[in-house]
């Protein structure tokens, strides 16, 4: 997963609501879910998320601003989870 994130995307958006194939990769790596998790909850197939990172289909907008939602919403889960976790430790 580490070296899907550290590796540079080298062809740009136009638009803050467009991904490359390539960033829809990283967005869905910094979950850690499969494409099937993924397509689950921003409601598209994993055949066609599949499709989306192979760049065989265009990635509709609506799951690019799907997808950062709920990505930004699993990162803060993680966070505060991990902040109650340091936050138990300290008091031990």
């Amino acid at each position: 997963m580490t070296a899907l994130l550290e590796r540079p995307v080298t062809t740009p958006t136009t638009e803050p609501d467009e991904l490359t194939p390539a960033q829809l990769i990283a967005l869905r790596a910094l979950t850690g879910w499969s494409q099937a998790r993924f397509g689950e909850v921003v409601g598209y197939s994993q055949d066609l998320i599949s499709l989306f990172e192979l760049g065989r289909r265009p990635i509709p907008r609506d799951l690019v601003v799907n997808a950062r939602a709920r990505v930004e919403q699993r990162l803060r889960q993680e966070i505060a989870q991990r902040q109650a976790i340091i936050k138990a430790l300290r008091s031990l």
